[in-house]
C-alpha cells in the first residue's frame, strides 16, 4: 500500500471520529455491524424505559383543537392527518389537506369542509384550522376563510399522526409537495383574533401541546416529548420562520409515536460499515418497478402491513421490483 492510500486511510478514521463525536448516546459501535445493531438496541430499550411518557395529542373527534401551519406549494397534499399507521383510509380518520388549492378537512366516511380561500400558488401561508364543537373554522393568512359542521367520532384506534401524508388510498394527492413550517397543535380552538396574532408571529397562545419548528430538526419544541421521526427522505430548506421541512411528494414525518430504533440506526450502520437497509417498513422509497422486455409488464407494488407486496394486473401476467441502486455484494 503506497503513502497516499495511506493518508488518505488515515484522514478518513480521523473524519470518522469526528463524526461519532455527536452520536446519539444509545449508539454503542462495535466491530461489526451486527455486533453493533444488538448493542444499540439493548441500550436503546433502556433509554426508551427511562424516558417520561410524552405528552398525549388531543383526539381529533373527542377534542376542541386548533392546527396552524406554515405552508408553501403549488401541488397540494397532506398537511396534517391522524391515520393508520399502515393501510388503508379508515372510518372517522381525520386529514386535513390541500387539493385543487384548497384546504379541506375531511373525517373518513362522514365528509368534508373546505376552506373558501386557494392556499397552492406558490407562496407561503399561514393556514388554520379551529375546532369547537362540531364546527370548525379555516384561517388563512389570519383572516376567516370559512368553514362547516362535521360529525365528529373518536381517533379510530391504531391512528397517529402524519406530517405530510395520510394513506395511500386517500387523498389524492396524498404525500405533501412543497414546504411546510412551524407546525402547531392546540388542545383547544384558538379565537380570530389568536390565529391572526399567530400569523403575525406571536407565540402567546395557551394550550400549545405539539410545536415542530423544522430548523432542521423534528424534536418537539414544547419540550413535551412528541419528536417526530421521518420516513423516507427528508430535507430541510429555507422556511418562512428559519428552515422548514421540504417534501417531495415521497416521503412524510410521523410524530407522536415512539421513536424507531431502525430508522435512526440504520443510518449510522451505513455510515460506519457500509451496510444498507433495503426497505423502510412503510415506503417504496429506494425501489422501482422495472418494466421492461424479459422483465414483465404486468404487475403492481405496494407497500401492505409492513412488507412489499406484488399483485398481477392481469392473469398470468409477471413484474419484476428492482432496487434504484445498484449492489455488487447482499
Amino acid at each position: 500500500m503506497n503513502t497516499r492510500v495511506i493518508c488518505a486511510l488515515g484522514l478518513v478514521a480521523v473524519l470518522a471520529a469526528v463524526a461519532s463525536a455527536a452520536d446519539p448516546q444509545w449508539y454503542v459501535k462495535k466491530p461489526t455491524w451486527r455486533e453493533t445493531l444488538q448493542a444499540s438496541r439493548q441500550r436503546w430499550e433502556k433509554t426508551q424505559a427511562e424516558r417520561p411518557k410524552a405528552t398525549p395529542l388531543p383526539d381529533f373527534g373527542k377534542n376542541d383543537f386548533t392546527l396552524a401551519a406554515w405552508v408553501r406549494t403549488r401541488h397540494g397534499g397532506t398537511v396534517v392527518a391522524k391515520a393508520p399507521a399502515q393501510g388503508k383510509w379508515t372510518p372517522q380518520g381525520k386529514s386535513l389537506f390541500i387539493r385543487d388549492g384548497v384546504p379541506t378537512f375531511d373525517v373518513g366516511w362522514v365528509g368534508a369542509v373546505a376552506a373558501t380561500r386557494k392556499v397552492a400558488d406558490g407562496q407561503w401561508h399561514h393556514l388554520a384550522l379551529a375546532r369547537k364543537g362540531k364546527r370548525l373554522n379555516y384561517f388563512v393568512d389570519g383572516q376567516p376563510a370559512g368553514g362547516g359542521s362535521l360529525r365528529l367520532g373518536p381517533d379510530p384506534a391504531g391512528c397517529v399522526l402524519k406530517i405530510g401524508y395520510t394513506c395511500p388510498s386517500f387523498p389524492r394527492p396524498s404525500r405533501f409537495r412543497g414546504l411546510l413550517d412551524d407546525v402547531r397543535i392546540y388542545r383547544r380552538a384558538l379565537s380570530p383574533a389568536e390565529v391572526q396574532a399567530l400569523a403575525q408571529g406571536a407565540e402567546g397562545p395557551k394550550g400549545l401541546v405539539a410545536h415542530w419548528p423544522f430548523d432542521g430538526t423534528l424534536t418537539d419544541a414544547t419540550g413535551g416529548g412528541n419528536d417526530a421521526r421521518q420516513v423516507g427522505k427528508i430535507a430541510f430548506a429555507q422556511g418562512k420562520r428559519g428552515k422548514a421541512l421540504s417534501l417531495d411528494g415521497k416521503s412524510h414525518v410521523v410524530a407522536g409515536v415512539p421513536a424507531d430504533l431502525e430508522a435512526l440506526v440504520w443510518p449510522l450502520l451505513e455510515r460506519d460499515f457500509g451496510v444498507v437497509r433495503l426497505f423502510d417498513g412503510a415506503t417504496l422509497a429506494g425501489w422501482r418497478r422495472r418494466n421492461r422486455p424479459g422483465h414483465g409488464w404486468g404487475a403492481v407494488w405496494e407497500v401492505a402491513d409492513g412488507a412489499i407486496t406484488g399483485v398481477q394486473e392481469w392473469p398470468g401476467s409477471w413484474g419484476m421490483l428492482a432496487t434504484t441502486r445498484g449492489f455488487g455484494d447482499f
